[in-house]
């Protein structure tokens, strides 16, 4: 994973979009620390987000209103999820990471991403051993579907 998304940081550096480049390495970063210890930490993901107000391809105010729109969402439906099944489906972190991509890249696309990241992330809970009621570091997913997302934004969203 961190292999693909330095790939994507290069790409973007040398297509000429070096503004992500910051995303793609802290997602690369995101990916791997989730895919080994389950957390995605705020000590990246929260700066993440506060760099995408500032450097994403929005205006301040409309980043950080993108940013609070994709967590109220998320944060509602984790809400929902655990009121009707009694436990939590979704994690902070994800929810925090999601946040961000909307700060950098606009509501739209971090709704496209999540799509895409729950498409990619499907066949990997399914093959676990234990099956798809065991946690899920679903961080790594999100890094790649943003990554994709990042590299050919016209050719993600023509999936959905």
């Amino acid at each position: 994973m961190a292999l693909l998304l330095g790939l994507a940081a290069g790409l973007l550096a040398a297509g000429g979009d070096a503004g992500l480049v910051p995303l793609a390495l802290v997602l690369a970063a995101l990916a791997w620390i989730d895919a080994r210890s389950g957390l995605l930490p705020d000590a990246l993901t929260l700066p993440l987000m506060a760099a995408g107000w500032l450097l994403g391809a929005r205006d301040p105010a409309a980043a950080v209103g993108a940013s609070a729109l994709a967590w109220a969402g998320l944060a509602g439906m984790a809400w929902l999820y655990r009121r009707v099944r009694g436990r939590d489906g979704f994690g902070g972190g994800d929810m925090k990471c999601l946040a961000a991509l909307a700060g950098w890249l606009g509501l739209e696309a971090a709704v496209g991403i999540l799509w895409l990241a729950c498409v990619l992330g499907l066949p990997g809970s399914l093959g676990r051993r234990g099956g798809w009621r065991r946690p899920y570091p679903f961080g790594p997913c999100i890094a790649l579907a943003a990554g994709a997302w990042m590299l050919a934004p016209l050719a993600v969203q023509s999936w959905f």
